[in-house]
């Protein structure tokens, strides 16, 4: 789906990260459309590098949608529980920042079959967090998503813009 990853106005990975990690953070990541931030989302069992990319977005300090080109995470093997555990620690420990910020998920996969099941798993599993889920076929799609999004959102209040600013530090 996202052939070519742009890198315009690219937000340095985040300090502590091995020079391979960062890299592949980096090279998964299109800021071109900020404030849709398109990634190639990783297989499950690279985790670090989707948490890399999130927290990426975080440090902007501003509202953003999330475009994920779904297409690797689904070829690879499910998740495994100790991914999904890794995974609900990093949100309990980036919530706040996360949910203040992330307007929504939009994903890309042009499979008709597999976006319905994708999109009916992603959206039961955000229910409890009312984070919006949706998906499209094409980039272009998704990115008009990601624009809906953002705009029912609405602008951040710069208090907890600022508050969520100052947690990442």
């Amino acid at each position: 789906m996202v052939s070519r990853m742009q890198h315009a106005n690219p937000t340095p990975p985040a300090t502590g990260l091995d020079a391979d990690l960062a890299r592949q953070v980096q090279q998964r990541m299109d800021f071109s459309h900020w404030p849709a931030l398109i990634v190639r989302m990783p297989g499950a069992d690279q985790a670090p590098i989707l948490f890399g990319m999130i927290e990426a977005a975080l440090r902007r300090g501003q509202p953003f949608a999330l475009v994920a080109d779904m297409a690797e995470y689904l070829s690879g093997p499910p998740e495994t529980p100790e991914q999904r555990k890794s995974a609900a620690l990093w949100l309990k420990q980036h919530r706040q920042a996360f949910f203040g910020l992330c307007c929504g998920n939009v994903y890309v996969l042009a499979d008709e079959r597999a976006r319905a099941a994708l999109l009916a798993s992603g959206r039961q599993q955000a229910s409890a967090s009312g984070l919006p889920i949706e998906a499209a076929a094409t980039l272009e799609e998704a990115l008009a998503l990601a624009q809906q999004l953002l705009n029912k959102a609405g602008p951040l209040p710069q208090q907890n813009a600022q508050e969520t600013k100052n947690n990442q530090m």
